[in-house]
């Protein structure tokens, strides 16, 4: 089971600071992603939402514009797993390092 809430990390799992946070609902999920394919895959599936990606190069207007919907559509954070291949699997959210 994973935490519910931002926990400190583990010192024996490795820490990523590239994590994804959903905020499409933020108040129930809890979903994160390191790639911006994976939160994209999400959305479609979890939420029926789309970032606006079509077949074919985008113009710059509306790459400007895709770019925003993702940075609305999730928050950066740091994040761990407990196991990386394993059925089921996922991210959990926690705290940045102290700076020292």
């Amino acid at each position: 089971m994973l935490p519910e809430h931002v926990i400190p990390s583990i010192p024996q799992l490795p820490l990523y600071p590239d994590g994804l946070l959903c905020r499409i609902n933020a108040t129930r999920c809890r979903y994160i992603a390191r790639s911006t394919e994976s939160i994209r895959r999400h959305w479609r599936e979890a939420h029926g939402w789309s970032a606006g990606k079509k077949q074919g190069r985008p113009s710059r207007t509306k790459e400007k514009s895709m770019q925003a919907q993702v940075q609305e559509g999730c928050k950066q954070v740091y994040c761990q797993q407990f196991f990386s291949s394993r059925h089921g699997s996922q991210y959990f959210e926690v705290y940045p390092p102290a700076e020292g």
